[in-house]
């Protein structure tokens, strides 16, 4: 090993190239220097932090690092080692390295004012293991001022870049400061690792491939791939084996040996190359020919190996095997599939497990004809012929053929069966089919066999009903709940109600005190009642017997009712006293139509000049059961039912339904009490002959017609009312009040209306108005108990008295939206209870 003393940069007329960005040529990228490992403990001194001679706590006044790379240098361009190109040839292998350190006094006087020169005390390595002793490159005395940077070249090495290999090196180098007051001491560290790894050549390899087609007409197929003769003449068939020998080295080779072995012989086939000298990814091919019988089942196997030379490569050799194995089987082969049809009616085109036995309207009844279809195909490469097929169906077998016969590869036929099924026979039943074939080959007495299994299930023969309804008016139309709630707004001359049997506390109506209702007795399984109405004075407005669900009218039709009616329900003439109901008949209370009051029903009032009546919303039901199951039903009975309450109940009384019959029906139902869309839950109840229940059951939806609008009320007293005149007369009032209105003249486009209170010593409005147009009052308090109108025309300049109107305003009497008193209309108001009420407004339905 040759050493450089002096430093870098040097004044030589070839200076070796520095590391610094200004002193060096560029030099090939490298890797990342690699952490430097710790040292062997054998190598003295041990590098590391321990390593260092011990020295009193001082001021550190130096600071090294250093850097370390192995190049190579070729025409004066430095090349890392780990770059280094794969040599061309064996001369080219070794070659020599150098080591350039790098090392840097890193103290920086601008940042601690305690830096001086760093003196070289040390300089040592470890490379793959063995130590370097690297001072003697450093110059006599070397040394670096602070942040100054010097670099050593270590060269004299060699390396062999033809060998896998790893070379690492570790170094240190240590220093102290020049001689002063103070001495510091300072090291550094560093590592070089590079990697050499080649690909070696493959200079002798070889491959052999063996193919094998059929030869003379049929040389395009495969020998593995023949098909099975049809004849005994083409059994034996010519074929002739190919044998590819191809170089897959990197060098010349020559074919020295080429056997193949086939039925434990083994045969030279070297003459038969069309070459034996093969350069590179050139191939040689040797031929022969053989026969093969395709009707006796073995397996061919035929085994190649091949021995080849190297040229110019000493006593290099190589070889290659290969092996090509197929069989040929002789055995038959035959598949059978089971399939079921039914419905005779029909050809027998309904496959058995869809089958409805209802819908053969040829056997009919319970009984039924089923066919069994057995595919029988010929899934081998010869003839077959087909010696059986046999069917098992509950233990017992029977042959399906009468004769045997012939199908060619491919070919299939239908073997058929009929039997007899009875659908009646009770719980569920499984018909389990069990088809067995058997077949010979044509020639060479080969024989063959499958099986199939058909698993039939029959449904349970339990009736099966089907239940249907539809809704209608007694008028042909859809049914549609009539919402009712029409409220009474004068006081009548007569009611109309409807006999509904309830008790008190399914009536849900009330009037505060003014109604009451007491049971004594249970009126719900009575068809027919006595019914009393009288005044509360006693005066008789209706006697007699009233049948569930019958509409009866209390009144004549002239003349108020009595204020407060009484009602008696008796169970009969005479007879025991069942419901007692006592109730405000003026509707100064509110009262509507479908009003529930203990066994009666609102549906109608008026007086001679008003009358309302809405439907009972009675309907017709109609119902429809069909038996669509194998045997006849016992129907027991056929109710309806809103939530859990029943409406309805017909009786059949074991009425007998055959398998495939229908029954329809028509009730009435009542839904007077429905004031909402209800849904009829329909069932019918029934069972077989056996005695298991077979229950249907239906839902029908009733929806609710167009809801009147409501009617908003004055519930407290207002302070503001908005008034539309009319100009109409006395007779055209519309309104709940007990009012006085008097006509003097007529009126004609317009009129001054004056508005006071009853005694006319507040004005609240005086002013022109048209007719049709509104007007507004507006008070600091509330309106009083009555309110007078003066309505005044002008006639020849002077004015006259048109109409006078007088009317309760502090709605302690009925007021409505839109009542109207002679020539004026409530079109609105104003009152702290329900805010601001409008025709047409937010709070119009109140």
């Amino acid at each position: 090993m040759s050493i450089f003393p002096t430093p870098f940069p040097t004044s030589a007329p070839t200076p070796l190239p520095t590391f610094g960005p200004t002193t060096l040529p560029p030099v090939l990228p490298q890797e990342e220097p690699t952490p430097a490992p710790t040292f062997p403990p054998t190598f003295p001194p041990t590098f590391g932090p321990t390593t260092l001679p011990p020295v009193e706590a001082q001021d550190e006044e130096c600071e090294l690092s250093m850097t370390v790379q192995c190049a190579v240098v070729e025409g004066g361009v430095r090349i890392p080692c780990n770059q280094v190109p794969r040599p061309t040839d064996a001369s080219s292998c070794l070659k020599p390295v150098e080591y350039t350190y790098q090392v840097t006094n890193t103290c920086d006087p601008t940042l601690n004012t305690n830096c001086d020169t760093a003196v070289f005390d040390r300089f040592d390595a470890i490379r793959n293991g063995e130590p370097q002793d690297l001072f003697s490159i450093l110059p006599p005395g070397a040394s670096l001022t602070p942040t100054e940077t010097g670099f050593y070249v270590e060269s004299g090495n060699e390396v062999d870049f033809c060998v896998d290999q790893t070379v690492e090196t570790n170094a240190i180098i240590t220093a102290n400061t020049a001689p002063g007051p103070l001495v510091g001491v300072c090291a550094a560290e560093a590592t070089d690792i590079f990697t050499i790894t080649f690909e070696e050549d493959e200079p002798c390899d070889v491959t052999v491939d063996i193919a094998c087609f059929v030869n003379g007409d049929r040389r395009n197929i495969n020998c593995q791939e023949f098909p099975r003769p049809q004849t005994e003449e083409d059994c034996v068939q010519e074929v002739i084996y190919s044998y590819v020998v191809t170089n897959v080295g990197d060098n010349d080779q020559t074919i020295i040996e080429l056997d193949r072995t086939r039925n434990g012989i083994t045969v030279d086939l070297r003459a038969l190359l069309d070459e034996t000298d093969l350069s590179p990814g050139r191939f040689a091919i040797a031929r022969e020919t053989d026969v093969l019988d395709y009707c006796v089942e073995k397996i061919v196997s035929t085994t190649a190996d091949v021995i080849s030379d190297a040229a110019g490569i000493g006593n290099l050799r190589c070889s290659d095997q290969n092996i090509l194995s197929f069989p040929i089987s002789m055995s038959c082969n035959v598949a059978v599939e089971t399939s079921c049809f039914a419905n005779e009616a029909l050809g027998f085109t309904v496959p058995c497990d869809e089958f409805n036995p209802l819908q053969d309207t040829v056997s009919g009844g319970c009984e039924h004809v089923l066919k069994y279809v057995h595919t029988v195909t010929n899934t081998g490469p010869v003839d077959d012929v087909i010696q059986s097929v046999v069917a098992t169906r509950d233990g017992e077998s029977s042959e399906l053929l009468d004769q045997e016969f012939n199908l060619r590869p491919g070919e299939f036929r239908d073997v058929e069966e009929f039997i007899l099924v009875d659908y009646c026979q009770g719980l569920p039943a499984d018909i389990f089919t069990e088809v067995e074939v058997t077949a010979d080959m044509l020639f060479d007495g080969g024989s063959c066999f499958d099986a199939d299994e058909y698993l039939l299930r029959l449904p349970e023969s339990q009736c099966s009903l089907e239940l249907s309804m539809s809704c209608s008016t007694f008028d042909g139309n859809e049914c549609v709940i009539h919402p009712g709630k029409e409220l009474c707004k004068h006081h009548p001359s007569f009611l109309e109600f409807k006999f509904v049997g309830r008790p008190c506390s399914h009536g849900g109506y009330t009037m505060s005190d003014k109604f009451k209702c007491d049971d004594y007795g249970v009126m719900e399984s009575i068809s027919v009642v006595h019914i009393t109405v009288t005044s509360g004075k006693g005066d008789e407005y209706f006697v007699g017997p009233v049948a569930y669900g019958e509409r009866i009218r209390i009144g004549r039709g002239h003349g108020k009712l009595h204020e407060v009616l009484v009602v008696n329900i008796f169970d009969r003439a005479h007879g025991k006293l069942l419901q007692r109901i006592n109730f405000d008949a003026s509707c100064s209370n509110p009262l509507h139509t479908l009003d529930v009051l203990g066994g009666f029903i609102l549906l109608g009032f008026g007086d001679e000049k008003h009358h309302v009546s809405i439907p009972d919303n009675q309907f017709q039901l109609s119902y429809e059961i069909k038996n669509i199951g194998f045997t006849p039903a016992l129907l027991e009975e056929f109710s309806v039912s809103i939530e859990d309450s029943e409406i309805l109940a017909t009786p059949f009384s074991l009425l007998e339904l055959v398998a495939g019959e229908t029954i329809t029906g028509t009730e009435t139902i009542d839904l007077s009490m429905a004031s909402g869309p209800v849904t009829l839950n329909g069932e019918v109840f029934a069972e077989n002959l056996s005695g298991v229940s077979c229950d249907a059951t239906d839902s029908l939806e009733i929806g609710v017609g167009e809801q009147p609008p409501a009617e908003c009320r004055c519930i407290d007293c207002p302070y503001a009312y908005k008034f539309k005149f009319t100009g109409a007369t006395c007779d055209d009032s519309e309104n709940s009040q007990e009012f006085w209105c008097s006509d003097e003249k007529d009126i004609s486009d317009w009129a001054r209306i004056i508005v006071t209170d009853h005694k006319g010593k507040h004005v609240f409005f005086e002013g022109d108005v048209e007719v049709g147009q509104f007007f507004d009052i507006e008070l600091k308090h509330k309106f009083p108990e009555d309110t007078t109108f003066k309505i005044m025309v002008d006639d020849s300049s002077k004015w006259h008295v048109a109409q006078i109107v007088k009317f309760n305003t502090s709605c302690e009497k009925p007021l409505f939206l839109e009542d109207t008193f002679g020539a004026i209309e409530v079109y609105g108001w104003k009152n702290h209870k329900q805010g601001t009420v409008v025709v047409g407004g937010a709070n119009t339905h109140c």
